[in-house]
């Protein structure tokens, strides 16, 4: 419900700004819905493989305080060279309300696409594996592909308590992300999103 809310005021946001055309958010159709999934999964995996390497191989090189800083230098990075060698134009991008970085904070459409994950979570339901929005503004189209993240055990030293976080690592995130938002979190949580938008099917 909440989800068709807010579908419902983008287009009228839109629409009262004087905008010529309005931007359309619907469901795509079995054949968009499988050409969307295929890439965004595929692309969305890369992503989460790749950075989790990083981190991982960090964390076990040099601990976790450098990996906080590998992760501000490197995330997006990874995300942008993935982006680039797509065969389609693409954009990756992490999203989450409680986002560490300011640049993943969400815009509108990801605001729809995370409360329709909150909703399953809030009700103690399982996640869908996926979400996909069919996007239209004149005769633009284009698609986001919305992918869920759980907290998992390696999260925790620096997502989890603040509590029980380490002194030298709530000093790092402090100096390098002073607007963090992104603790408190416990296994299996709902952490956020991978969005993929896509340009072009074909």
């Amino acid at each position: 419900m909440k989800s068709q809310i807010a579908l419902l005021l983008i287009i009228f946001a839109v629409a009262a700004s004087g905008c010529v055309n309005k931007v359309e958010v619907s469901q795509p159709n079995e054949f968009e819905s499988q050409k969307v999934k295929q890439m965004g999964d595929e692309l969305a995996q890369t992503l989460l493989d790749t950075l989790g390497a990083t981190l991982k191989n960090s964390i076990q090189k040099d601990g976790p305080v450098d990996a906080i800083k590998v992760c501000k230098t490197e995330a997006q990075a990874i995300a942008s060279r993935i982006s680039a060698n797509a065969i389609v134009p693409v954009e990756i991008k992490r999203t989450t309300y409680k986002f560490r970085n300011p640049q993943n904070a969400p815009d509108s459409f990801e605001k729809i696409a995370l409360d329709h994950f909150n909703e399953f979570a809030e009700n103690g339901q399982e996640l869908p594996l996926y979400y996909i929005q069919k996007i239209k503004l004149g005769d633009d189209v284009s698609y986001n592909y919305f992918k869920p993240l759980k907290i998992q055990s390696v999260c925790l030293a620096c997502h989890g308590d603040p509590a029980t976080t380490e002194s030298s690592l709530r000093a790092t995130i402090a100096e390098n992300y002073p607007e963090d938002k992104a603790t408190g979190y416990k296994l299996g949580d709902f952490r956020g999103l991978v969005r993929v938008k896509i340009e072009s099917l074909e």
